[in-house]
């Protein structure tokens, strides 16, 4: 064996030997082995290649970035005609925006499109996917932001191809939120609508069916509000199974919202409704007594004192669930059940003391006159 391949082996048992003090996680020992191929004037240029990529990755995985970028730079001066600069430089952008650099990000996902034009295209699905990821990063980074108008201009382009590559309903949800956030609320309801249309199994149905129901209260346009509600409370999806603390969060803050906004409204029969229905979707004492109080007054407004006092002696009755060092809210709330029982219970009995007396009072002016 001639001495040119005998260092070529040798560079290459190094190199694995690098790899795996990485996967050790033996970092000093690692980024020592890998300097010292680089640094070596007959190391390979493929496995020098190898080994710039590998010094990137163990800086990054050591949060130390800013040698990371500077690697990745070396790398694409070293072999500025390789096929994997592109790949490289959409690193890097992801690395800046890591960072906290997001106009260097950005410089760096435009450049990958820049840089794949005046590359050979023997490649050519290859490089495509990396453009359109290059879009979508840029996309993420005006999102991530708050450039929600530049966001959503991207996010928009990038709906229009009909790349299978890309994770449609992550994008159109992010520009759901686009919409929602500048207040676009005719195009965040049509945007939500085609999401409820297209995805109806996807994990985020329960946020875009909220974020309509929202834009419809916004508006005024309370019939179709309700029923947005209606329509997440009343879904009972697999994918409701696989995350149901999730999709209860956006349930119960649907229906509260809405219900709360009916009282407010005067509008009881429909507060009523939804009240009952989130009673008992949670069964938790921090959830259900703000609830049955809720309950218990628009008893009284809809002139059923019975059952509002048959409501607040149900919330009296589960004061020991709240503990030795209840929370002062809960608290609060006992109390407050507690004075509202007796008071409608007073008010009662004058009623119905009023009520005996009525006769001897009309009998008494009878005679009087």
């Amino acid at each position: 064996m001639d001495d040119s391949k005998a260092r070529e082996q040798q560079s290459q048992h190094q190199f694995e030997l690098g790899l795996q003090l990485r996967q050790r996680k033996e970092y000093a020992l690692a980024v020592k082995t890998f300097m010292a191929l680089v640094e070596a004037e007959d190391t390979p240029r493929e496995l020098r290649r190898s080994t710039l990529l590998e010094l990137a990755m163990t800086a990054q995985e050591q949060q130390q970035y800013a040698k990371a970028q500077q690697i990745l730079s070396q790398y694409v001066r070293n072999f500025s005609e390789d096929s994997s600069v592109p790949e490289i430089l959409l690193r890097q952008g992801q690395l800046y925006r890591q960072m906290g650099a997001n106009t260097l990000a950005l410089a760096k996902f435009y450049a990958v499109m820049t840089v794949v034009l005046h590359l050979k295209l023997d490649h050519f699905d290859y490089y495509r996917r990396l453009v359109l990821q290059a879009q979508a990063e840029i996309a993420d980074t005006h999102y991530m932001a708050g450039k929600y108008a530049e966001a959503a201009d991207f996010f928009n382009r990038l709906l229009k191809t009909d790349a299978t590559e890309l994770s449609r309903p992550e994008i159109l949800y992010k520009l759901i939120q686009c919409h929602r956030t500048l207040a676009h609320h005719e195009e965040t309801i049509a945007k939500a609508k085609q999401f409820t249309q297209l995805y109806p199994r996807d994990p985020k149905l329960a946020e875009v069916r909220f974020t309509l129901s929202e834009c419809y209260r916004q508006l005024g346009h309370r019939d179709e509000a309700l029923q947005e509600v209606k329509q997440l409370l009343a879904e009972q999806h697999a994918v409701s199974k696989e995350n149901p603390e999730k999709w209860l969060y956006w349930q119960l803050r649907a229906g509260n919202m809405l219900a709360n906004q009916f009282f407010n409204e005067g509008d009881y029969f429909n507060a009523l409704g939804l009240y009952l229905n989130l009673a008992q979707m949670n069964s938790t004492v921090e959830w259900q007594l703000p609830t049955l109080y809720q309950t218990a007054l628009v008893y009284e407004k809809l002139r059923q004192p019975e059952k509002a006092v048959e409501t607040y002696k149900q919330i009296v009755s589960r004061a020991p669930e709240l503990g030795e060092n209840p929370k002062l809210s809960l608290k609060a709330i006992v109390d407050m059940a507690k004075w509202r029982a007796s008071y409608l219970g007073w008010r009662a009995q004058g009623d119905q003391a009023m009520h005996s007396l009525r006769p001897l009072l009309q009998s008494q002016v009878t005679t009087a006159q």
